[in-house]
């Protein structure tokens, strides 16, 4: 399993800041864990704009959704859909791939995602493209204050 945490680079531009094999520690007899991601203020604040489209998704700052989202195979041919181009939104979407696998384009490069990979991506320009058998993904987002 890993965590791949999102953000920005000094330019704005999306990429990958931290990527790491998620590793527990015991706490209690009995019980080990690790902490995947956590925010520093409530509720959190956005990054600066993405270049791509904004998706506004209607999220209050600091409240938060749970979600199961299927993602058809996708192939170059496709019409292009919000989430396959380009795009940012007012959320911090937190994401473990279930099944299948995920290609998440970056300003900065690319991600290939495959089961029990988990993401970090704070509101940063990014578009998502399931592979061949498509994927998936258990997602929860937070909605974050200042974006757009």
């Amino acid at each position: 399993m890993r965590i791949l945490t999102l953000g920005l680079n000094s330019e704005g531009r999306s990429c990958l800041v931290d990527e790491k094999e998620v590793t527990t520690d015991p706490i209690i007899p009995g019980v080990a864990y690790t902490k995947l991601f956590t925010t520093t203020e409530c509720p959190p604040s956005a990054p600066t704009p993405g270049l791509g489209k904004f998706d506004d998704m209607p999220l209050v700052p600091g409240l938060m959704e749970w979600q199961v989202v299927d993602l058809d195979p996708y192939s170059e041919g496709d019409e292009p859909t919000l989430a396959t181009e380009m795009h940012y939104n007012n959320t911090i979407e937190l994401f473990c791939v279930l099944e299948g696998s995920v290609h998440t384009i970056l300003d900065e490069g690319a991600l290939d995602l495959k089961p029990g990979d988990c993401v970090a991506m704070p509101g940063v320009d990014h578009a998502t493209r399931a592979g061949p058998a498509g994927a998936r993904v258990l997602s929860i987002s937070i909605g974050l204050k200042g974006a757009g």
